[in-house]
């Protein structure tokens, strides 16, 4: 990609890129911390595995995705959505609106969300990485339907550029 298009890239999917690269840095260092303290991964139950082979190839950790089924294909779904020059582009923003509507729901689902929430076992480093693995994925929901429905009505106008319903 040239520089001349990645000036005129919508500012829509630059903020759904952004979040989804910071989303996974954050996440990167949650499993650390995770690592670290053993807090492997507890919504639906304990998978039974450590934590380190957990973050890699199973559940994820309290504070994080795995890293094969999750991260990866999320590093790539983010590259095939700032990608714009095909239709599959599209795929990998909707795609990215359901990782992180998931994300979400299990960042809340993890128990370990409401220990952090009690005063007696509040630790500020911990609910600051749980906070941030919370709003950051529902951000980047909501940047990723926002590019979805521009990218819908740039077709819309395409396809139709006389109707009156169209313009703004």
């Amino acid at each position: 990609m040239n520089t001349s298009t990645k000036a005129n890239t919508p500012i829509k999917l630059k903020r759904l890129v952004l979040s989804s690269v910071l989303y996974l840095i954050w996440a990167s260092i949650g499993a650390v911390v995770a690592i670290v303290l053993n807090l492997p991964a507890q919504f639906g139950g304990s998978s039974g595995l450590p934590v380190v082979q957990d973050f890699l190839y199973g559940k994820g950790t309290s504070l994080g995705p795995p890293l094969l089924w999750y991260m990866v294909p999320q590093a790539l779904l983010t590259w095939l959505a700032w990608n714009q020059r095909n239709r599959r582009s599209t795929w990998g923003v909707i795609a990215l609106a359901v990782f992180g509507a998931a994300t979400f729901i299990g960042a809340l689902g993890e128990p370990i969300t409401y220990e952090l929430l009690n005063p007696v076992t509040f630790n500020p480093l911990l609910a600051v990485i749980q906070a941030g693995l919370i709003i950051i994925p529902f951000v980047m929901m909501v940047f990723a339907i926002q590019e979805w429905r521009r990218r819908r009505s740039e077709t819309k106008q395409k396809e139709n550029p006389t109707s009156p319903a169209l313009r703004i």
